[in-house]
């Protein structure tokens, strides 16, 4: 059994001890070859062509001492050497000129600008859409709005490249006519990067102009009237029931047309939008005036307006109505109660309606200042 062992470890020891001598003759072959190989390039007519553009003069037995040093230290430099061919072929090809840098220029910025165009109407009019829809009923922020439309610009974009390309191709733009080393060039490529910027950019300043065709305040304004209408449901919806009233009336005041319109009506029913002059009717001299009144029979009164009567289809009796202030005194509207139930208004009523019209500018004030 020990003998069987023994010569088993002696076959194993002459088999590497084969294999490594192969391994050392198939090495020094190769390195034989590289050697020759290197030799022959450095004293091959490019080398000496090389040398002669370059004005560098090989000193003697150069190649020979590269070629032992190769192939003593084992170091790759012909890399280093092929580099410098390819670096010396590059500067004898002919540089584009201005002439075909321009034409690249164009060329490369045309298609970026139709890019830039549709990728900025698209997400304007898309934010513009979400803002006015979605951003007002689950009170998104514009930002929001803004990022969902640039979902459906970067889409368009992907959907519309090829389209886009095409087109720019049928505009019959001259080529650059630039042979595939010249577009490989340092300048050939800044300068189609530089084109495509330009083009982009433009096409963005261009698709900025849908912003004079839109409403921009038409979001907020929608925004400030859900917000009224909110917060005025939740105080003037209880309002005729606490002042045991027929109908409690809010009614705001728009500066600049000069008159009073109606934000919320209670009676059991929604009332369509009223408007009112600042001139007319008892609203409208409360708004004036800042005072508070209390009628026991309005038709009496030759400040009433009974034309709010025909429009709304109500009969009013009897009426209380007192001013809605900011904090700095201003007049921000009126809040009236129509026809108390079992009689005419009293002094209680007056404190109640205050007290209404105190909360409701307040509430107006945090409205204004979001």
């Amino acid at each position: 059994m020990l003998r069987h062992v023994a010569h088993r470890f002696a076959q194993t020891v002459n088999s590497v001890t084969t294999h490594t001598k192969l391994a050392s003759t198939s090495c020094g072959t190769f390195t034989e070859r590289c050697c020759t190989s290197i030799n022959a390039f450095t004293t091959s007519p490019s080398a000496m062509l090389w040398r002669a553009t370059t004005q560098r003069k090989p000193s003697t037995g150069s190649a020979t001492s590269f070629n032992g040093r190769w192939c003593t230290r084992g170091h790759t430099t012909t890399t280093s050497l092929v580099g410098k061919v390819v670096n010396s072929a590059e500067a004898s090809i002919a540089p584009p000129s201005s002439e075909q840098l321009r034409t690249l220029f164009v060329h490369s910025a045309v298609p970026f600008v139709a890019f830039g165009f549709v990728d900025n109407t698209v997400l304007i009019q898309a934010g513009d859409l979400i803002d006015n829809t979605f951003g007002v009923y689950f009170a998104l922020p514009t930002l929001a709005a803004a990022a969902m439309g640039q979902v459906f610009s970067d889409t368009t974009g992907v959907l519309c490249g090829n389209t886009i390309e095409a087109l720019a191709t049928r505009l019959g733009l001259p080529l650059p006519q630039l042979t595939s080393s010249q577009r490989m060039m340092r300048i050939s490529k800044l300068t189609s990067t530089a084109g495509s910027v330009v083009g982009v950019i433009t096409g963005c300043c261009l698709g900025m102009l849908n912003l004079l065709f839109i409403d921009l305040g038409a979001s907020e304004r929608r925004r400030r009237e859900e917000e009224l209408k909110t917060v005025f449901e939740m105080i003037m919806g209880q309002g005729h029931e606490i002042a045991e009233c027929e109908r409690s009336t809010l009614f705001l005041v728009d500066k600049e047309k000069q008159e009073l319109w109606s934000v919320h009506a209670t009676s059991g029913v929604e009332l369509p939008m009223l408007r009112l002059p600042l001139s007319k009717g008892i609203a409208g001299y409360v708004a004036r005036t800042g005072d508070l009144v209390r009628i026991d029979d309005v038709y009496e009164d030759e400040r009433f307006y009974s034309e709010i009567d025909k429009d709304t289809k109500f009969k009013t009796k009897c009426l209380l109505c007192a001013p809605v202030l900011s904090t700095e005194g201003e007049i921000l509207g009126v809040v009236q109660f129509l026809n108390k139930k079992g009689g005419s208004f009293c002094e209680s009523d007056e404190k109640l309606i205050l007290m209404l019209c105190q909360h409701v500018g307040i509430f107006m004030a945090k409205i204004g200042q979001q």
